[in-house]
């Protein structure tokens, strides 16, 4: 064998042990890597899933526990809840964290529930749906000395209807719609009222009706008659505010007419109720008794029966 072969044999043997070397090295860093993120992983779902816990039991101190202390949404975030708990119990039909990302000391959760909201009183349905499908917590954490901590919460439900009300053409609502088809269940439709009744509250009624009409599109889109519904009647109570008594009339019976269809006594009872106000603005005081005493038994039943109709 020539020296030539013989020393290209003896350089192919030291590249392949040096090779061998740098692998030997490197696994261990690179499984004690996958270790970590697993670990990380299983916290951040423990963790999310606490956070759930925390809404559902109105447990205010145990969600603060949750958070940095020094995110700057922190206080805003457990004045919401503060309110909301007063007056609310949300119940867990089902709970997921059906989002889990983790890069380096950041990690994103997403916790999608469906859920009740009732009454912390009477224990019936705050709306006139008894569950609220899909409904996405986005949980935003950072990794401190104590752990994993929340840096922001937010509903993604909430995000996109703000996104949709201020787009500029149907075509681009449509756009944003067809993205975010996980999103576009009766929980978008839900925060689409709720914007709108920040912006009645704020006295911008052009703002408010356009939030409710795509509440009612968007339950249409989905085949949600409980939905449109509830667009309806809140669409009636607007034009009812702004005197125009014959549009409030027509969006309070087609509501009517719609919870009746689907059975829902307390979308029925809701939408009595308007008719009540509305036909006693218009002077027919017989019409406006019919229906509140309609009403008020509906409520009556409601109450008994823990509002599940």
């Amino acid at each position: 064998m020539s020296m030539g072969i013989r020393l290209g044999l003896r350089l192919l043997a030291l590249s392949l042990s040096f090779s061998i070397a740098l692998n030997s090295l490197s696994q261990p860093a690179s499984s004690a890597s996958t270790i970590q993120n697993s670990s990380d992983q299983e916290a951040l779902r423990a963790l999310t899933e606490k956070f759930g816990a925390t809404i559902a039991a109105s447990d205010l101190e145990g969600m603060r526990q949750l958070w940095d202390p020094q995110s700057p949404d922190l206080g805003a975030r457990l004045r919401f809840y503060q309110r909301a708990f007063t007056n609310v119990r949300v119940e867990f039909v089902s709970l997921n964290v059906t989002r889990l990302e983790v890069t380096g000391d950041k990690a994103v959760t997403h916790l999608t529930t469906d859920e009740r909201q009732l009454d912390k009183r009477t224990g019936v349905p705050r709306a006139a749906r008894d569950v609220f499908h899909g409904s996405c917590r986005a949980l935003e954490w950072v990794k401190t000395d104590a752990g994993w901590k929340i840096e922001r919460e937010y509903k993604v439900q909430d995000a996109l209807a703000a996104s949709l009300e201020a787009a500029a053409s149907d075509q681009e609502r449509d756009e944003l719609l067809a993205k975010e088809q996980a999103l576009v269940t009766d929980s978008l439709s839900d925060a689409l009222i709720t914007g709108g009744h920040q912006s009645q509250m704020r006295g911008d009624y052009d703002k408010t009706l356009r939030c409710f009409r795509l509440a009612q599109a968007v339950s249409e889109k989905i085949g949600d008659l409980e939905g449109v519904g509830d667009a309806l009647n809140n669409i009636a109570i607007v034009k009812r505010a702004q005197f125009d008594y014959e549009q409030a009339l027509l969006a309070q019976q087609k509501a009517l007419a719609i919870f009746e269809t689907v059975g829902v006594k307390r979308g029925v009872a809701l939408a009595l109720e308007g008719l009540n106000q509305l036909y006693f603005l218009l002077g027919d005081h017989q019409e406006a008794f019919d229906c509140a005493s309609k009403s008020l038994r509906l409520y009556e039943e409601l109450v008994g029966d823990g509002g599940r109709h």
